[in-house]
């Protein structure tokens, strides 16, 4: 839950963090005179999620890892369900600019009180500045003035995440078959869970028996 200020909440916060946070603060606005903000044009959301999947894709790739996220059939479902939030004004791009190039995104989702981080991406040219950290910053900031109760980093146990906060929530993942297909696409992602557990537990006694 976010209480007090941002200025409160910054003391909760490492010391060599919030170090970081004011030399690369000072460093992207005060020098480089960098822009922070949403899209908050319609037309925008298709090209803006294409940059969010290209900077995803180039900060992966700098780190020779590679994404799920970065496939073609969820871009289009993003594009999509990009526009479906936006009429029901849940969809929040957020982005960081140096001189009009964006050197970072998150797309993230405020429904409510609450600020969801779904995906992020990040120009790696610009790592040195940890363009992400500062972005993550200023939308926390924004959270904190607009009276939100909580910034969800969403799934995942990254490190990153526990620079912001020592707090976390389990989450529940229910599968539900409701059509004919989906049943059937269920009980085949059973059946070859089960077939790859099944495969773990032999190679596991083998492995004891050798």
């Amino acid at each position: 839950m976010m209480e007090g200020s941002y200025d409160q909440y910054l003391k909760t916060l490492g010391k060599r963090m919030r170090r970081n946070l004011r030399y690369y603060t000072r460093q992207l606005f005060d020098k480089m005179g960098a822009d922070f903000d949403y899209i908050r044009d319609e037309n925008l959301i298709s090209q803006e999620i294409d940059r969010l999947f290209t900077l995803h894709y180039k900060r992966f790739q700098a780190k020779q890892k590679q994404s799920i996220f970065q496939t073609n059939s969820r871009g289009k479902f993003h594009k999509k369900i990009g526009k479906l939030f936006w009429e029901n004004d849940i969809l929040r791009l957020y982005y960081l600019k140096v001189r009009n190039q964006t050197i970072a995104m998150i797309y993230a989702f405020e429904f409510g009180e609450e600020i969801f981080a779904f995906q992020s991406g990040m120009d790696p040219e610009w790592s040195k500045y940890s363009p992400q950290t500062i972005l993550y910053s200023r939308i926390i900031q924004e959270a904190f003035s607009s009276g939100k109760k909580r910034f969800d980093f969403m799934r995942g146990t990254h490190e990153y995440k526990f620079r912001w906060t020592k707090q976390s929530r389990n989450m529940v993942v229910v599968d539900m078959g409701i059509s004919a297909k989906g049943k059937f696409a269920l009980s085949l992602k059973e059946a070859t869970t089960g077939a790859k557990n099944l495969v773990k537990h032999i190679m596991a006694y083998q492995s004891e028996r050798n």
